[in-house]
């Protein structure tokens, strides 16, 4: 019957194609455009595949393995999504309009377009295919050719390769998201520059991309966009906060990336249900299941506990977690801001940090400790957040929601998040108001954890002077299918 269905499917996109059907047109200079043949697909979940800048948006912990091979399971799967990549930003900044799990993560570092879309296409391209369609997946996410460039690829080699993975997955029925390649090199990076052959031959190829969109079922997102420095001759980035090696993606170019997805996913789904809109939606063994574990997820109130070293309210049952504070400070605070697109006002926990931190490894933010006591072992956890920070964001490293965990007589460690790691000092975007969903991979309870905590962290830059303003609501932990 899929079979069928697939079949029936390009037969009729051939047919609107005949008749002259074309694209209605995204917002002005999005990049993006929504066929008028393709129905909004009923699941939003999306595979990806590519090379280091896709595989780095995951993060190797807990014992989890990588590269993606063919024996990856979800059970073996890197189960954080990292700022740095954009696959976190996406989900967020769509709030979870587009669903980019884990284990559908097909990116390998160091591989060309040619070898996963054609030489290694029965090993790699249709096994990709096959599991984003078994997941009950709707779409693919494709980025590659930053590596056949440096390796003097032909020009006609990696079109043909780039055809031949749009035809294969929209065959199988899946739609197409694919990334044009983004800009190589920097002053202070100049080892990643390309030849001026190899450079031509790149952005060439990214312009044959851009010409796709007229295509039903294909949507290109411009790397070149926001990326490229207009009056550099060499190809180079904008600015070195924009990638860590020339190369590769900082937590400020994978939002602004990921900011083209926005038009694709409003065009195909409404906001997932990730979060909940009343303290009234806790668990409960018989009749909410699902709902949520952790106290007061709407931040209400002001019995949470302060602590020593910070000034404010903390909403009650939470408390406020800092590490490190030498040379700034963290003011907590209670406000209600109205919803953009409603107006309806909402309440949200607020940190103001400000000075200049001379310590490693600091952070703030607020914990709340998880009760196991009623959770067996193999139960599946997921932490959701609202989080929006003010333009003039600077010089912070990273946000992230999720779990740490304990084991007896070992250090805690981090079971699950969703945002950063640490993103070797580049800031984040503060050129405007943020806002969207934190998400973490359902975490899977194991029997040597003996404690469990949530936290929402923000890392600012050692040694910079910071200024930030951070929200955070509708924060909680639930259980999970």
């Amino acid at each position: 019957m899929r079979r069928i269905a697939s079949w029936l499917l390009v037969a009729l996109l051939a047919l609107g194609q005949a008749a002259g059907l074309a694209h209605a047109a995204g917002p002005s200079g999005s990049g993006v455009a929504a066929s008028a043949l393709i129905p909004t697909p009923a699941s939003r979940i999306c595979g990806q595949m590519g090379d280091s800048r896709t595989q780095n948006g995951g993060a190797v912990i807990s014992g989890s393995s990588q590269p993606w091979s063919a024996t990856q399971t979800e059970a073996n799967t890197p189960v954080s999504k990292r700022s740095n990549g954009y696959q976190f930003w996406v989900e967020f900044l769509t709030y979870g309009r587009i669903q980019l799990p884990l284990s559908l993560n097909f990116g390998v570092t160091g591989d060309t377009a040619v070898n996963m879309f054609v030489t290694s296409a029965s090993t790699r391209l249709d096994v990709a295919i096959q599991r984003t369609l078994a997941a009950g997946g709707s779409c693919m996410v494709l980025w590659a050719g930053t590596n056949d460039w440096t390796g003097g690829a032909a020009y006609t080699d990696v079109i043909n390769a780039y055809e031949a993975a749009i035809t294969k997955a929209r065959a199988a029925g899946l739609l197409v998201i694919f990334i044009t390649d983004t800009p190589r090199g920097h002053s202070s990076a100049t080892s990643a520059r390309l030849s001026t052959t190899n450079l031509k031959r790149m952005l060439r190829a990214v312009q044959w991309l851009r010409d796709q969109r007229n295509r039903p079922g294909v949507y290109i997102v411009d790397g070149m966009r926001d990326l490229a420095d207009p009056a550099s001759t060499v190809g180079d980035w904008r600015s070195s906060d924009l990638t860590s090696d020339g190369t590769h993606l900082t937590a400020m170019s994978a939002a602004l990336l990921g900011q083209q997805f926005v038009a694709i996913a409003n065009a195909l789904h409404t906001p997932a249900a990730y979060l909940p809109a009343a303290n009234s939606d806790l668990y409960d063994a018989t009749d909410n299941p699902l709902g949520i574990i952790t106290a007061n997820p709407m931040v209400d109130g002001t019995g949470g506990s302060l602590g020593g070293s910070a000034t404010g309210q903390v909403a009650t049952g939470w408390s406020a977690l800092y590490n490190n504070l030498t040379g700034y400070t963290l003011a907590y605070s209670k406000e209600t801001v109205a919803d953009p697109d409603t107006g309806a006002p909402k309440v949200w926990q607020a940190l103001t940090m400000s000075g200049t931190p001379t310590v490693a490894n600091t952070y703030a933010g607020a914990t709340q400790t998880i009760s196991l006591a009623t959770y067996p072992v193999g139960t599946r956890l997921q932490v959701v957040c609202e989080v929006m920070w003010d333009a003039g964001l600077a010089n912070i490293e990273g946000i992230r929601v999720g779990m740490e965990g304990g084991r007896t007589n070992a250090p805690n460690f981090w079971l699950v998040y969703a945002g950063s790691v640490g993103a070797g000092g580049k800031p984040m975007d503060g050129s405007r108001v943020y806002r969207g969903l934190m998400a973490t991979e359902p975490y899977t309870l194991a029997s040597d954890i003996n404690s469990v905590s949530m936290q929402f962290r923000v890392s600012p830059i050692q040694n910079a002077a910071i200024t930030a303003k951070i929200y955070w609501r509708a924060c909680g932990t639930r259980i999970v299918q």
